[in-house]
């Protein structure tokens, strides 16, 4: 444990540059993970920064805040669909007349509300698993090998290497 705190204490901080680097970064979708290994950042590096700088660590806090908003509102918009409210006004009428303002504007008034429900997008949701449970919903990729009279085993075993890396990407 002691050892893990001093490598802490002893990890560079993040420059000015590279903090407003990983929260424009941040607030645009990008995960930490690729936001580290992008900008080339260490694990301690990123953590002693926000123990060291108050102000970078609450609009951190702000931008992983927003994250956690942004994505629950896809998963409900995923999972249930999205209402949305039209609202319909009309002049206010009087003896005939627009009743109009002090500006000469009419008065409006609500005279309809129109709900609409747009289900969810199965596209979409499909998109979302992929993403998020790759192993389940990914692409699967059909590897076939054949194993030729001549080849030895260390050939096999690096053909058979390459295309479970080929299929696995």
């Amino acid at each position: 444990m002691d050892a893990k705190k001093s490598t802490q204490t002893n990890a560079k901080l993040l420059t000015k540059a590279d903090q407003e680097r990983v929260l424009n970064m941040f607030q645009s979708g990008i995960n930490m993970q690729t936001i580290r290994k992008e900008l080339r950042l260490s694990h301690p590096a990123f953590h002693a920064t926000l123990k060291a700088d108050p102000k970078f660590a609450d609009q951190f806090k702000v931008c992983q805040h927003d994250a956690d908003l942004i994505h629950a509102v896809m998963i409900k918009s995923l999972l249930y669909g999205d209402e949305s409210v039209q609202e319909i006004y009309s002049p206010l009428w009087k003896d005939g007349e627009i009743v109009k303002d002090k500006e000469g504007h009419p008065i409006l008034h609500l005279t309809q509300v129109i709900k609409k429900h747009t289900p969810p997008n199965e596209k979409l949701i499909t998109l979302f698993l992929k993403g998020w449970f790759p192993e389940l919903y990914g692409e699967k990729a059909e590897v076939t090998i054949e194993n030729r009279d001549y080849e030895t085993p260390d050939v096999l075993k690096n053909r058979i290497t390459k295309a479970l890396q080929l299929g696995g990407s």
